[in-house]
């Protein structure tokens, strides 16, 4: 499944394109309606595979050379379930399949008749995921029928209802189902269970609406890529950045505030095999708890693509920082330079030429900056980075984060589209895991994501509040001292003419003239500086980077702790704190990507 990761590869992995169809409905069909329902989902299949096939030629280059992945996720109850299951497999699509209770459990609301195709399903399912539903009450038993749904829809692009038209009788029932769905946003094709009417879409007043030739433009549009230049062409055009040619802001970093310096690389290992070892906990975690066929989405499409949103992020992020502390730091040598000959006495030109050369520079390194859309792609690509690393664990457990996408603006700068495309795509692909979700998978998973996700941002977003603090203060710091430099100068300048003028000093008169050059060049060079300092500082947004890494942990060990304080947790409570942490996480990039979209390479002013 996907793009495996291997030695040869050169360029960021394609996405599949994929289309998820949901079915949620009613056990019990009329039979003499069942031969209707049954054309009427082949239908439906059949224009979603069509919708499919014509985003994919619309899609050009955007995704893998392969045909579209189709896959249904049904929860495989008798009845509506079991027949979209049944037809998707029969027209050639891939089955995943979410049981509210394990299947053992499950088994109990089959008939001798009913349980034949249950078992076929399940068979033929890539993955079947078993809830930890329990029975004990009619409370839980409804909650676990609802669970179930809720799985379902986090799997799907597109929701098809079997369904009777009818308010709900309880929870966890199709109409429940179906009203969450369009809360969400999640389009809805009903095929009415009872009476013979034509394939519609539920309205947001649970009304009929558009006909089955609506279809295709709705799949459609939900697949088809945003029309944006560049993008993710972009994106699979690169090549591995072996070279780390962004060191200029850790040296800067070592010199104002002091930051020891570690790994310090001029050559940077492979994107995918330095994933492999920053991932080496969680994947021999997931090897520990399912073996080889739960790793293998992760290690086959997640993976590298994160290796190579990560790798690239940190490329360009690094020129990115380095260039514009290169032009702020350049701007101070120019003015240097143009005041150096009144000290010197001589080699006006010599000085004059040096300061042509360092404006060049600044023109050069802020014009290759721009052509080559280093703060764009930085942004893009931390972005993508950030929410395919959450993925590890929204797989685990099935979960989604579509409401927080619709909650946050995501795709706020035009050239941020393509990464919300390329994540779907790529949380498409991954699916489903084949696991049962029983006290021992919740345990290890647990475990596992309080170790590797959890208490590493934690340690990071404190790290990083501690660092851009120290940074902030140190450059706010010396900008203060470059300004008392500045003052203090003037006012031995001033003092040294008082004591010869009312004072009658003729040493002071010497030490005047002795010190004229010298003030003229550090009242001009010393702000020059100062501004130098105030420009990185505000290019930087160090405070509040600072701020927002400061919120992000504490948040973070509000739920580490919660999570820790509890003995023992369902799968839903699980899929809770996973959801809770992505959208913590998502949020500060969401409120990073907004300050630093309007800070692009300039020339410093």
């Amino acid at each position: 499944m996907g793009n495996k990761p291997r030695k040869g590869l050169v360029t960021p992995p394609r996405a599949r394109l994929c289309l998820r169809v949901g079915v949620t409905g009613h056990r019990a069909l009329e039979p003499d309606q069942r031969e209707r329902i049954t054309r009427q989902v082949d239908e439906v299949l059949s224009a979603c595979t069509l919708a499919a096939q014509t985003a994919k030629a619309k899609s050009d280059g955007w995704v893998v050379d392969e045909p579209p992945l189709l896959r249904l996720v049904s929860p495989l109850a008798a009845g509506a379930d079991t027949l979209a299951a049944e037809r998707a497999t029969s027209l050639g699509w891939s089955l995943q399949a979410v049981t509210p209770f394990p299947v053992k459990e499950y088994c109990s609301d089959f008939s001798v008749d009913e349980r034949p195709v249950f078992d076929t399903m399940l068979e033929k399912a890539d993955a079947v995921l078993q809830l930890d539903g329990e029975r004990d009450t009619r409370e839980h038993e409804a909650s676990a029928y609802l669970a179930g749904g809720q799985v379902v829809l986090d799997q799907c692009d597109v929701l098809l209802a079997i369904w009777n038209g009818k308010a709900a009788r309880g929870i966890g029932g199709t109409a429940m189902i179906i009203e969450i769905a369009l809360a969400r946003g999640v389009p809805v094709i009903w095929v009415h269970s009872e009476d013979d009417k034509p394939v519609s879409f539920v309205a947001q007043d649970f009304s009929s609406e558009g006909s089955i030739s609506d279809v295709e433009s709705i799949v459609t549009s939900l697949l088809v890529p945003p029309d944006v230049d560049g993008g993710v062409l972009d994106f699979y055009g690169e090549k591995e950045k072996r070279g780390n040619y962004g060191l200029l802001f850790d040296l800067f970093e070592f010199v104002v505030a002091g930051r020891k310096i570690r790994n310090l690389r001029f050559r940077m290992p492979p994107y995918v095999k330095r994933v492999e070892e920053e991932w080496r906990p969680y994947l021999e975690g997931l090897a520990n708890i399912g073996g080889t066929k739960l790793a293998a989405p992760a290690v086959n499409t997640l993976m590298p693509r994160y290796g190579w949103a990560d790798g690239l992020a940190t490329y360009y992020g690094s020129l990115y920082r380095s260039s514009y502390v290169a032009n702020y730091l350049l701007s101070g040598l120019a003015v240097g330079l143009a005041l150096a000959e009144i000290v010197v006495g001589f080699g006006k030109e010599v000085f004059i030429a040096l300061e042509t050369v360092v404006i060049l520079a600044i023109a050069a390194i802020t014009i290759r900056g721009r052509k080559s859309r280093w703060h764009e792609k930085w942004i893009d690509y931390r972005q993508l980075a950030e929410q395919l690393r959450h993925a590890r664990f929204l797989y685990l457990t099935g979960a989604s984060l579509g409401a927080v996408s619709q909650r946050h603006d995501y795709g706020s700068a035009p050239a941020g589209s393509w990464v919300e495309w390329y994540n779907k795509m790529s949380l498409r692909e991954l699916g489903l895991p084949a696991a049962v979700s029983d006290r021992n998978y919740i345990s290890k998973v647990r475990q596992l994501f309080m170790e590797t996700e959890l208490e590493n941002q934690l340690a990071y977003h404190e790290a990083n509040a501690h660092r851009m603090e120290h940074l902030e203060h140190r450059l706010h710091k010396v900008g203060d001292s470059l300004f008392l430099l500045t003052l203090v100068t003037c006012l031995v300048f001033l003092g040294s003419h008082a004591a010869y003028e009312w004072g009658g000093l003729k040493q002071a008169k010497t030490f005047k003239y002795a010190i004229k050059g010298w003030v003229t060049v550090l009242t001009a060079l010393l702000p020059a500086i100062g501004a130098a300092m105030l420009g990185i500082r505000v290019q930087g947004e160090f405070g509040s980077t600072a701020e927002r890494s400061e919120a992000t942990a504490e948040r973070l060990e509000e739920i580490a702790r919660d999570l820790e304080e509890k003995e023992a947790i369902s799968f839903s409570s699980l899929r809770s704190y996973v959801e809770a942490s992505a959208e913590t996480m998502l949020v500060e990039v969401v409120d990073w990507r907004f300050v630093y979209r309007g800070k692009p390479i300039s020339l410093p002013a």
